[in-house]
């Protein structure tokens, strides 16, 4: 944390954490060091708040950290979130790391009904070189979604951030922001 400016609390007492929260009535990062008790304390006084919060599993199951986090070392999810420039509420960060592949599906292999409202979302993180064979075996098999690395989950909408080129249907876009949104009924499509 050096040459950052920052506070470090301990939680003393019943409701401590809602003082604590009290004091920051402008939008603020909170690292919740603890388990997952802890961490349901810290975030029931962040609902419906612009402040966001990040997870660092130092309990002794840390089931949520297990979740949300691809690794558990509370040192590389911090030096991570050190590095991210904002921040986003509690649930809208869904993968935050390098990728080899993500994949937005409405299709007859991969991706939800054509006309639900939603699309997948495919991610498969950063593999080594050595395992590739194996992930472009899934993905001709179409059974990527298979792998327990691989991230998939429906959205109306998302934003992507990406250093790199990407495929647009075919069509080379630079490395950009892009906010993907699903419009669901808005073409007449006749088949």
């Amino acid at each position: 944390m050096e040459g950052r400016d920052y506070e470090i609390y301990f939680s003393e007492y019943k409701d401590h954490v809602k003082e604590i929260v009290k004091n920051y009535p402008e939008k603020t990062r909170f690292y919740s060091v603890g388990g997952d008790g802890f961490f349901n304390q810290v975030i029931q006084n962040l609902v419906h708040t612009n402040h966001g919060v990040i997870c660092l599993p130092f309990g002794t199951g840390n089931d949520f950290s297990r979740a949300i986090h691809r690794q558990m070392s509370p040192e590389a999810i911090l030096k991570a979130t050190l590095e991210s420039k904002g921040h986003r509420p509690q649930n809208g960060l869904l993968f935050n790391d390098q990728v080899t592949l993500c994949a937005f599906c409405n299709g007859r292999f991969y991706g939800s009904k054509i006309n639900d409202g939603l699309i997948d979302m495919v991610i498969l993180p950063k593999v080594n070189r050595l395992f590739a064979p194996y992930y472009i075996y899934k993905i001709l098999r179409k059974d990527l979604i298979s792998c327990k690395d691989v991230v998939v989950k429906q959205v109306k909408e998302c934003v992507i951030t990406t250093p790199a080129a990407m495929n647009l249907d075919g069509e080379k876009k630079e490395a950009a922001k892009y906010h993907l949104v699903v419009q669901p009924k808005s073409l007449n499509l006749l088949i």
